[in-house]
């Protein structure tokens, strides 16, 4: 009875532990800084399309008000970046595009955000500096828990010796 409590209790333990090691793992960067969905209003935004058909003619579409920004080339290694001022955006989602020549398309979302509010919800400080920080507490909750796990292991393996 006491081997199946023990067992029981290292696999909630464990079960704690994954759970803790992959929310740490989806903390998202803060608005408007690079990576994030989240754009502020006013700024220049890049994005990369990869994987595209290389050396290859596209055309270039901000969606909701439809904002043409031509036509762009991929590079040999099939990336396409394009760079646009988000000043004339409305606050909301919106969806750039690019377009072959065969008609395939591929677009990427994401969201404008007012730059009142968009200050107001960044974990990035005043001062313009870019956010460095690294959301740690679900990898010290795994240290410990994997800490936790081996002591209960060295004891288990004690009681069977005596």
């Amino acid at each position: 009875m006491t081997r199946i409590r023990n067992a029981t209790f290292l696999v909630l333990i464990l079960a704690f532990v994954l759970t803790m090691a992959n929310g740490a793992a989806a903390a998202y960067p803060p608005v408007g800084a690079p990576g994030s969905p989240v754009i502020v209003q006013g700024g220049t935004e890049t994005i990369t399309f990869s994987s595209l058909s290389p050396d290859t003619a596209y055309i270039i579409v901000v969606h909701s008000t439809p904002i043409d920004l031509g036509t762009r080339v991929s590079d040999s290694a099939g990336d396409l970046t394009v760079s646009f001022s988000t000043a004339d955006l409305d606050v909301g989602t919106h969806t750039v595009t690019a377009t072959a020549p065969n008609g395939s398309v591929v677009d990427v979302s994401f969201i404008v955000a007012a730059s009142s509010t968009a200050s107001s919800t960044s974990t990035s400080s005043t001062s313009g500096l870019a956010f460095t920080g690294a959301q740690i507490y679900g990898l010290l909750a795994a240290a410990l828990g994997m800490i936790v796990l081996g002591f209960m292991a060295v004891r288990m393996g004690r009681r069977r010796r005596s």
